[in-house]
């Protein structure tokens, strides 16, 4: 997908893929928070099985009858290889090979496998990677972009160094949204009313992501990304964690999921008119499904400048030195013995002079220091 903007879903997205587009992703959300299961390969294959659904639009019309009339994920994809090679669809080829290697862990996955709690780490980590090849293109393909590439946003020729102080201050001013950390929903209000105030809450949640990702994609990448929503920020946020996990970490970008995938929930519940909130409820109190992305953001990503590090000795060092130096000073001189004021008087306030009586020979005499006996205190 390498293009400057991605298109605005669902509003102007795909007709044909738009129907599936919350079901796969929340499937794929679902898989990867549980990517090491045989549940994640399950759910892999029904991401797959909802994209080539949505692909039967891009087949030729006289196929598409032919197509829509199978059920059976392995025909669909066969179909899609034939119309590929024929030229008759615009899918890359890439896309084709992680649709086959999805349908053929999900079959591994719903068979019973002896004494397997779960698969083997190789064939999950490639399940998960067709996985997120498949549902990040999917999810952000426009309406003329199904046949674009799978290389993700282009990156800049090199990462970005250290902000300098007044841009570091200027990026936390415009992601800093002031957030509720915890939600407090009464049990005993209406079903819908309860959902309206959850999605109050993910609705903050989902501002404070929105400006991480932007903050991060514009550094990162050359793409334009502002109007996007935090549903396609996510996926290019992902794409550049997987390209630069050293700067990015899997648990940043896990977080922009969460904050997707429980507002997708929520949304659902309301479309559908879901009665029963407590599971949405007993998962919003687990706690802010961001605080560690912002906290990396802040902490690790932006890091403190020189300035930020060192502020207190800049100005605590400086200020003691001068008043150590003024202290010294001051010592030297009330008792009249600095040695300049010495030379001076033995120059100039000597006898042969005549000037023992004049002003300076009196500023440089020595002070008398007053002393207080018992008997003139009594």
């Amino acid at each position: 997908m390498s293009r400057g903007v991605v298109g605005d879903a669902p509003d102007t997205a795909n007709a044909n893929a738009m129907p599936h587009a919350d079901d796969v992703r929340l499937k794929y959300l679902e898989a990867r928070r549980d990517e090491h299961t045989f549940e994640a390969m399950k759910l892999a294959r029904q991401v797959a099985e909802a994209v080539c659904e949505a692909l039967g639009g891009e087949m030729p019309e006289q196929k598409q009858t032919a197509y829509r009339g199978t059920l059976e994920l392995n025909t669909r994809i066969r179909m899609l290889e034939e119309a590929f090679a024929s030229g008759a669809v615009r899918i890359p080829s890439a896309i084709l090979a992680a649709l086959r290697t999805l349908q053929v862990y999900g079959n591994y996955a719903v068979h019973y496998q002896k004494g397997e709690r779960n698969p083997p780490p190789r064939a999950a980590a490639s399940a998960m990677a067709s996985l997120a090849l498949v549902a990040q293109w999917f999810l952000s393909a426009s309406v003329d972009d199904l046949g674009s590439s799978t290389d993700g946003p282009e990156l800049r020729a090199a990462a970005p160094g250290a902000p300098t102080f007044f841009e570091r201050r200027r990026i936390l001013r415009s992601t800093r949204i002031e957030r509720i950390t915890e939600v407090e929903i009464d049990s005993n209000e209406p079903a819908d009313v309860q959902l309206a105030s959850l999605l109050k809450y993910y609705a903050m949640l989902t501002k404070a992501a929105e400006g991480i990702c932007r903050a991060v994609l514009v550094r990162e990448t050359t793409m334009e990304v502002a109007g996007l929503r935090l549903e396609q920020l996510a996926i290019l946020f992902a794409q550049v964690a997987d390209k630069r996990p050293r700067r990015i970490p899997r648990s940043a970008s896990a977080s922009v999921d969460e904050v997707v995938r429980r507002r997708a929930l929520v949304l659902r519940a309301i479309r559908d008119d879901c009665r029963d909130v407590e599971p949405f409820r007993l998962e919003a109190r687990q706690g802010d499904p961001i605080d560690a992305l912002v906290s990396w953001f802040e902490r690790d990503y932006l890091g403190k400048t020189k300035l930020e590090r060192h502020w207190r000795a800049m100005i605590f060092v400086p200020l003691g030195a001068y008043i150590v130096l003024g202290i010294a000073c001051s010592g030297g001189r009330t008792d009249g013995r600095s040695a300049r004021d010495r030379e001076l008087r033995e120059r100039f306030c000597s006898a042969p002079s005549g000037l023992a009586s004049s002003d300076l020979c009196q500023a440089l005499a020595p002070k008398p220091v007053a002393t207080t006996t018992s008997s003139a205190r009594n």
